[in-house]
């Protein structure tokens, strides 16, 4: 079995250990980010961070191997960015082969997918960091998550879509919380 989990993280780095003790206690061998705030020039630390904070939760955790997508835009200092983690020892036995080189990031930090071969299966893991408004969101669904997911091939697709069906049931309703247009 693969296990896998989303987890909007508001800043990895500010409560990194908390996030890892829940990654390891449910056992996921993938984990999509959402909100990471990660840039390019901090990610090889926050590598070693979040590989640290696996050993010290369980010494016997390899760690995670990090796939990013960055925001490299001009409003880049904080915000947005989303990742897919797989666990090292996943990886280095063979058990799961992500194809590198097809590995999709877009520049906004809104979406990562992985190619990813696993117990005889192949599919594509994508994290996906959708906008706060609907007009946006749509223009993000048509314009960048269909040119990137279009194909042949299985999904394992999730993230923060930054919507909900029933404002009302949402933990955290505010006005940001736009129903989907049809």
């Amino acid at each position: 079995m693969l296990r896998v989990g989303t987890h909007n993280v508001h800043g990895l780095v500010s409560h990194l250990l908390p996030l890892v003790e829940g990654w390891l206690r449910l056992r996921l061998d993938i984990v999509l980010l959402q909100e990471t705030w990660v840039t390019f020039f901090q990610a090889a630390k926050v590598c070693r961070q979040i590989d640290a904070a696996c050993r010290e939760v369980d010494p016997r955790h390899e760690g995670f191997q990090v796939f990013w997508g960055y925001n490299t835009a001009g409003n880049a200092a904080r915000s947005a960015g989303v990742a897919v983690l797989v666990r090292r020892a996943l990886v280095a036995s063979g058990q799961v082969v992500v194809q590198q080189q097809q590995v999709v990031a877009t520049p906004q930090g809104r979406l990562v997918v992985l190619p990813v071969q696993w117990g005889g299966h192949a599919f594509r893991v994508v994290s996906a960091y959708l906008p706060n408004s609907s007009t946006d969101q749509q223009a993000f669904v048509n314009d960048c998550m269909r040119a990137h997911l279009q194909g042949q091939g299985h999904l394992v697709c999730a993230g923060d879509f930054n919507f909900v069906e029933d404002s009302a049931l949402d933990q955290v309703s505010t006005a940001q919380h736009v129903g989907p247009s049809t």
